[in-house]
């Protein structure tokens, strides 16, 4: 019970710092003078594609919450307060208004599905452990990064980096260790160790 509300929280902390990068970057990209042409679909299928891990992530962190309380109007009000964060945040892009207003949408619809349809569940897990892997990467790189005496100027920016990768690599790890006891519980149930039988 303990582990799943941990893995939640942390959840939900590594997608939100991430979210912020990644809106960072795109804010520091609206000031460069040069764009590459796209059509208007291109600009939807990558801006949902690049949005759906994140919210997942998010919602997978919501719907540990809502498993623990055993609420699940906690996992719909937090999805709709995501919904309404990507949009504050959209609305600075110069993104085309369509895709303004569809992309939020596309990528929460995606998100809900696992929590919806419990026989893909699973990419929750998947998710979190994806993450978990890019926060070793960014940990790897910051260490790197200080032992060549480098650092940030922008305190904000190192924060959000930081929390990313220790709250994701957690929630990875903590999202591994369910499967590793259930495959440990179905060996010992083959070799009759926990039926009492043995």
């Amino acid at each position: 019970m303990v582990p799943t509300l941990v893995r939640g929280i942390l959840r939900i902390v590594a997608a939100s710092s991430g979210l912020l990068l990644i809106f960072a970057v795109i804010y520091a990209m609206e000031g460069m003078t040069t764009r590459l042409p796209t059509t208007s679909f291109r600009e939807l299928l990558v801006s949902v594609v690049c949005m759906v891990p994140w919210i997942l992530l998010f919602c997978s962190g919501l719907h540990d919450l809502a498993q623990i309380a055993k609420r699940q109007w906690l996992f719909w009000v937090g999805s709709a307060l995501v919904l309404v964060l990507v949009y504050y945040f959209d609305r600075n892009t110069s993104f085309q208004e369509m895709n303004k207003a569809a992309v939020p949408i596309l990528a929460c619809i995606f998100a809900i599905l696992p929590h919806t349809f419990r026989r893909v569940a699973f990419l929750y897990s998947v998710v979190s452990v994806m993450f978990g892997l890019c926060g070793m990467l960014v940990l790897v790189y910051l260490i790197q990064m200080y032992f060549r005496g480098g650092s940030y100027t922008n305190r904000p920016i190192a924060t959000l980096v930081f929390s990313f990768a220790i709250s994701s690599i957690a929630a990875g790890v903590l999202s591994i260790r369910p499967r590793v006891h259930d495959s440990r519980g179905d060996d010992l149930i083959t070799r009759g160790v926990d039926t009492g039988t043995a």
